[in-house]
């Protein structure tokens, strides 16, 4: 018999962030929680909601609004950053990034930001391992 409790998911899971031609590891690591994860979760409904209610208005949102929704279940998807010596513009970032950062971070380096949305989409990787018994 199959017990569903085997297929609960972690709180997070760490994620080298690569290079974006190389490949190779740059050094942070960012711990992601995945899509399903209720602050995630949370960030996307909040999204949602304010949608639907401009909608029953007649009036749809704006490229600006979407754009900062995203940034909210971005900050959402990252329990924290190990930046292990890595800088911007020679100072040291946020460990705990919050929406102005993630935001200017989505702005300038969208291929990391990238890299964390896609790695948090990916739900097979937040499984626990099943395989003991």
């Amino acid at each position: 018999m199959t017990d569903l409790s085997q297929f609960e998911t972690v709180e997070h899971i760490p994620f080298a962030i690569m290079h974006p031609t190389t490949q190779e590891a740059l050094g942070p690591i960012v711990h992601v929680r995945s899509s399903s994860h209720e602050e995630v979760r949370k960030a996307t409904r909040a999204a949602l909601d304010h949608r639907m209610q401009k909608e029953a208005r007649g009036k749809t949102m704006t490229v600006v609004e979407i754009e900062r929704y995203n940034v909210k279940a971005l900050v959402a998807m990252v329990a924290r950053i190990d930046w292990n010596g890595m800088t911007i513009d020679n100072k040291e970032p946020p460990a705990q990034p919050d929406e102005e950062f993630m935001g200017m971070m989505r702005k300038r380096f969208m291929w990391f930001t990238r890299q964390i949305e896609e790695f948090s989409a990916d739900e097979a990787r937040f499984f626990q391992d099943s395989t003991a018994t």
